[in-house]
């Protein structure tokens, strides 16, 4: 279950996961549509502390602390790990106006998030060096993504990264995310955290083992399927597209 933030961003981020056969993907408009879902996504937002006051007025904060405590898997991505954590700071009201802001997040995870004006735009792969789901190190391939993000988010006392990454054109790695004690909340600034095949289906199957699922019988190959159809498409503009008179526009020779 995703929940459907006033405020949502990057929906794409599920759509690999709306496509595996063994996946039901709703989005979420009330709280009590919650209880149904075996896992919670909390999504990205282009106003996490509006969507954050949101959470708070509309009976999901108190929810997701019960759903919590009884053990529902519960991720964050980007505007959704903010959340995750202790507070959310805007010291120099980013998204109010120039009006500063502060306001205390679901208090699952061990850090908190001060916002900057300075936007982080990266590509960036990684790998999951931390425990979660309660099934000891998750063993999948690793992942690949984005960064795009305000402001910058601070490790607290017993807090745990998710992950390692590198980002595109900065030499080194640096921690990702977090995850609770429990190894059942995590979150991740990754855009695309999912869209890798085989780490999906690794994370997917470390999933339905966590909340007593059966293994799923089918998966879908999507970068496989996605390349296969670029490999269509370029394909026909190769027999439709005359490349001597292309050329010839640029004043380049014809192709021998």
């Amino acid at each position: 279950g995703v929940i459907a933030l006033p405020h949502m961003a990057n929906f794409t981020d599920f759509d690999a996961l709306a496509l595996e056969p063994s996946v039901s993907l709703a989005f979420l408009e009330q709280p009590e549509k919650m209880a149904i879902a075996d896992l919670l996504l909390l999504p990205g937002s282009k106003q996490t502390l509006d969507d954050l006051e949101w959470l708070d007025c509309h009976g999901f904060s108190q929810d997701l602390r019960r759903l919590c405590e009884k053990g529902t898997p519960i991720i964050g991505i980007c505007g959704g790990f903010q959340m995750l954590g202790n507070s959310v700071e805007d010291p120099n009201g980013i998204e109010n106006h120039g009006q500063a802001r502060c306001r205390k997040g679901l208090g699952f995870l061990s850090v908190r998030t001060v916002l900057q004006e300075k936007k982080t735009v990266r590509r960036v792969r990684g790998r999951v060096r931390s425990q979660f789901l309660g099934l000891g190190k998750f063993p999948g391939d690793g992942f690949e993504g984005y960064e795009i993000h305000v402001g910058q988010t601070f490790y607290e006392s017993g807090s745990r990264p998710l992950a390692e990454i590198e980002r595109q054109g900065i030499p080194g790695a640096v921690p990702d995310g977090a995850v609770s004690a429990s190894g059942r909340v995590l979150g991740t600034y990754v855009h695309g955290f999912f869209d890798n095949d085989n780490f999906r289906h690794s994370f997917l199957a470390a999933a339905r083992r966590a909340v007593d699922l059966t293994p799923a019988e089918t998966w879908a190959n999507i970068a496989a399927e996605r390349e296969a159809r670029i490999d269509r498409l370029a394909d026909h503009l190769r027999k439709s597209l005359d490349m001597n008179l292309v050329r010839s526009w640029i004043t380049l020779p014809p192709k021998q």
